[in-house]
């Protein structure tokens, strides 16, 4: 049972990080110009843009490292303690990037370590 539930949180990671991509490649830009005018220049898009990337990537991650764990649980000691650690540093780590970025706001991407830091502890448990 653990291992389908693993496997649907995976796949809903993953659906929400291809939206989140297809915003980012295709939308982004121009919600800065339309919200933003005047407020960043040509650097500043790069940069922020650079953040949601960052986010992006970590949130594909996440998804298919959840996904692949969904065919482990069966030989862990603690079968969804892995996954949760992997989902909400996800979550929590690609959520504050993309709320960083969306407002350009440095402030709003002070999850992004704790979310990472969770990550890490969803990989190392995978060990156990």
């Amino acid at each position: 049972m653990a291992s389908k539930a693993v496997l649907r949180v995976g796949a809903l990671l993953g659906v929400t990080s291809v939206a989140a991509g297809a915003y980012g490649s295709h939308m982004l830009e121009a919600h800065y110009q339309a919200d933003m005018p005047g407020r960043l220049d040509d650097d500043d898009v790069k940069r922020w843009k650079s953040v949601y990337d960052t986010g992006f990537k970590m949130h594909m991650f996440g998804a298919a490292s959840t996904m692949a764990l969904a065919g482990c649980t069966s030989v862990m000691a603690r079968p969804t303690l892995a996954p949760a650690l992997l989902c909400v540093g996800t979550v929590v780590f690609s959520g504050s990037c993309y709320a960083a970025a969306y407002k350009a706001d440095r402030n709003l991407g002070a999850g992004a370590p704790f979310g990472g830091t969770a990550m890490m502890m969803g990989c190392l448990a995978a060990l156990l």
